[in-house]
């Protein structure tokens, strides 16, 4: 912050206080030893001239302590102002010095200050300052800057145009200061809330996926089936499910191991994904068991969409299994009133006993009510 009294070197401050004393001294001596006219005039003229004289020392000093608690004040807040105006240029305080990581001294030129500022930010900056200039109003803005070391320090700036009489825009005045720490703790801080988020979003897949087949667990499916049947029952829509069993699972796992038998799982999911609608869900009930839920389906069209999936199970091929076919068989049932998720589950699993007892690799529709 410069020393505004500077422009009146020390000496010169003590000779002016000491004149306005001396001639304060001698305007009282005239007058007291009852000097002809002449002088009495000269003494009454001096008295309002030297306490003009001490009055102005007096207000120098008090504005010499105001800045020099600016200075404090700007520097321990690390916010600097600046001003820039059409007949002086740019002033800048001490504190702008600091931010920017420059020798106090002479404010450097517009082009020099434009070639610190980062240039992914460049435009931002030229936007809301132009805009600011057009329209008269304040701004506020966070832009980065790179020191001459190369350290990058994030500037919160505010300023504010100022016109004349005629309205016409003559400086601008304003503020840096630098956030730095404050921008870095706010994105740890976004950082750790997406980390939070992700972890959250992860830890309720893991609650409501099945591991092995990476599709829906029995809860989730379960919990979804509930669900379905409520916003069913809240419009009319028909809801149909279907239980599907792979045939003769157990002797897949004896003949060629667990390892084989957890890859038909998965592939019998993902069989299941491929050929199911967009609102059709799929969850693995347990072991060989896999749940369907066809929300807006009847039956008729839950057994034209059952069919293609059984269709496609049976027709790929599985050359881990050394030629064996793997087939599924299906038991269907579609939500009556007053049938709860119970009752629809156990529908399904009594046609899927039926599928099983005509011979497998089909399905079977549940009985009305």
């Amino acid at each position: 912050m410069g020393d505004i009294r500077n422009r009146m070197p020390v000496a010169g401050r003590w000779l002016a206080a000491l004149a306005a004393v001396s001639m304060t001294a001698t305007a009282v001596a005239l007058w007291a030893s009852g000097s002809p006219p002449a002088s009495a005039a000269f003494a009454a003229a001096c008295i309002p001239l030297s306490l003009l004289l001490l009055r102005r020392e007096a207000l120098l000093a008090r504005l010499e302590r105001a800045n020099a608690m600016l200075e404090m004040a700007e520097k321990s807040a690390r916010l600097g102002h600046w001003r820039v105006t059409a007949r002086d240029g740019v002033y800048w305080s001490d504190e702008m010095f600091a931010i920017y990581g420059l020798p106090r001294g002479t404010t450097p030129a517009m082009a020099r200050i434009r070639e610190l500022l980062h240039p992914d930010d460049i435009d931002h900056i030229d936007r809301t300052v132009a805009e600011s200039m057009m329209t008269g109003e304040p701004y506020r803005m966070v832009a980065r800057i790179i020191r001459p070391d190369g350290v990058v320090r994030y500037i919160e700036s505010h300023g504010t145009p100022e016109r004349d009489g005629a309205g016409r825009m003559v400086n601008i005045f304003g503020t840096f200061q630098d956030v730095t720490e404050r921008m870095e703790a706010m994105q740890k801080l976004e950082l750790a809330k997406r980390s939070a988020e992700r972890e959250a979003r992860d830890s309720r897949s893991l609650a409501e996926t099945d591991e092995l087949t990476g599709i829906f667990n029995r809860r989730k499916i379960l919990a979804m089936l509930e669900s379905e049947i409520a916003a069913s029952e809240a419009n009319g829509a028909s809801l149909s499910i279907a239980i599907l069993d792979i045939d003769h699972f157990k002797s897949i796992n004896d003949r060629f191991g667990h390892g084989a038998g957890d890859a038909v799982l998965s592939r019998v999911a993902r069989i299941g994904q491929l050929n199911l609608r967009r609102s059709d869900v799929i969850g693995r009930l347990g072991g060989e068991e896999f749940l369907l839920v066809m929300p807006g389906t009847d039956p008729g069209a839950a057994q034209d969409l059952i069919e293609r999936l059984r269709i496609a199970i049976a027709q790929s091929a599985w050359p881990e299994l050394e030629g064996l076919e793997v087939t599924g068989s299906f038991g269907l049932a579609t939500l009556v009133e007053g049938a709860d998720a119970t009752w629809l589950v156990q529908a399904a699993d009594n046609a899927l006993y039926e599928a099983k007892r005509a011979g497998r690799n089909c399905h079977r529709v549940a009985a009305a009510a």
